[in-house]
């Protein structure tokens, strides 16, 4: 079995979660009763991300950071979804033909998106 690097450990009345540096949760039921050779550890159902932990008496909060990449480092299959999702589906097709990229897109001036986006004060 591979060791596990933890991080953090907090605890409840009924609970104890770990936190692993890769962002795992593993919890540890002990219903106030400290009976070390009943005592099991479970891997959470929350996955890879969980970067910090909070405990109150009774409850836990495993806080989340969703890693996006920038925009700037967006291809054009990833920047027409985002402009389709937006309401801006039919600069799909302008994005394929001029090869607009994220970092373009980033870069862009008012001339441009009127211009070659055909955006406007009036979309």
């Amino acid at each position: 079995m591979e060791a596990l690097n933890f991080v953090q450990l907090k605890s409840t009345t009924t609970q104890t979660c770990l936190l692993t540096a890769e962002g795992a949760l593993f919890l540890v039921d002990h219903k106030n009763e400290f009976a070390p050779a009943e005592l099991r550890v479970k891997e959470s159902m929350l996955k890879n991300g969980i970067v910090q932990l909070e405990a109150s008496w009774g409850h836990f909060l495993a806080l989340k950071r969703k890693i996006r990449p920038s925009i700037k480092d967006w291809d054009l299959k990833r920047l027409q979804t985002w402009l389709a999702k937006i309401g801006f589906d039919y600069c799909q097709k302008i994005v394929q033909y001029s090869r607009i990229t994220g970092a373009r897109l980033a870069s862009a001036d008012y001339e441009f998106m009127r211009d070659t986006m055909g955006i406007n004060d009036e979309n």
